[in-house]
């Protein structure tokens, strides 16, 4: 048995076993896309284990893109016929270490739905859970949009209106509204609000640089020149998009506004050819879980996550 760094080589491998860490299918193009925008300053641990030429079991350690706390996600997988030997303690001591030396005050660790064996594996350690986390699917061939509608128009009544953010120009002034935009909603998803958002240039780096990101599909609603909404869609995959993030600033909600920026922001979806729209909720987020209900989201699997607070 031997365990070494991966290497982009074993990305088939991994995503194979990532079905124990990630609710969502891995392909090995998403981990290649991963690695192209993963901020290189950041130490990252990643070890697979070989045993008679088959990679058996993986691991990581890798630092979540925020400035404060120092936080680690940790994934560990083994696969079921190698599991009971000791091998997933070996590598979760491994990827801790790893944590710690690298300054991490807390440690998050994944398990998918209804894993009783990763749930308890977490617990044992002293893991308590944080959250959870649910993947949603909208058929854009079968769904009607046609009875929410009318949230639009009274959005529009009430003097709002929309727009995207490809109407303005893609400059320093206009970027840095749509992150203060972006950084007000995100502020108020549940357990991530507590968090220290990223800074500007990270900010653009990631989400205006990353593949998600679409000029059309920022969508905002606004009251006068200020932007008091967002409904944020890009491509996901081929024939897909996904729904990254609907948010109102809170002097303006109770209006249907979040119904309305998920309508047009279907809407731009499908105008792209989309057939499916895929996105997430937060199990503590109720608002949004109806809204996403009423519109026809079918639930998929979701995942759990678990931290404990550390210092070395």
């Amino acid at each position: 048995m031997n365990i070494r760094d991966a290497t982009p080589e074993d990305y088939p491998a991994l995503a194979r076993l990532m079905r124990f860490t990630h609710a969502i299918p891995t392909t090995e193009q998403m981990l290649v896309e991963v690695e192209e925008k993963r901020n290189k300053e950041h130490p990252l641990l990643r070890k697979v284990v070989e045993k008679d030429g088959e990679i058996i079991a993986y691991c990581k350690s890798q630092r979540w893109e925020i400035p404060d706390p120092v936080r680690y996600i940790m994934a560990i997988a083994v696969e079921p016929e190698h599991r009971r030997q000791g091998l997933g303690a070996k590598l979760y001591d491994m990827t801790v270490e790893h944590a710690l030396s690298s300054g991490a005050k807390e440690l998050w660790l994944q398990t998918v739905e209804e894993d009783e064996v990763g749930e308890g594996f977490a617990k044992r350690r002293g893991y308590s859970h944080c959250f959870y986390l649910q993947d949603l699917t909208l058929n854009l061939e079968k769904v009607d949009l046609s009875p929410f509608e009318d949230s639009v128009k009274a959005a529009e009544a009430s003097g709002l209106r929309f727009a995207s953010y490809a109407d303005f120009e893609d400059n320093d002034e206009n970027c840095r509204k749509l992150y203060a935009l972006h950084q007000a909603v995100e502020r108020d998803v549940p357990v991530f609000g507590n968090d220290a958002f990223l800074t500007y240039e990270e900010w653009v780096k990631r989400v205006k640089g990353g593949k998600y990101f679409e000029a059309g599909g920022q969508i905002f609603a606004m009251d006068g020149d200020k932007w008091v909404g967002i409904g944020a869609v890009g491509p996901y995959q081929q024939g897909a998009y996904f729904n990254l993030i609907t948010g109102v600033l809170r002097d303006y909600r109770n209006r249907k506004l979040g119904m309305a920026l998920k309508v047009i922001s279907t809407r731009y979806a499908m105008s792209k050819g989309a057939k499916m729209m895929r996105t997430q909720n937060h199990g503590t987020n109720a608002p949004m879980r109806a809204i996403n209900k009423k519109l026809g989201y079918e639930g998929l699997a979701g995942w759990n996550t678990w931290h404990k607070h550390v210092e070395k």
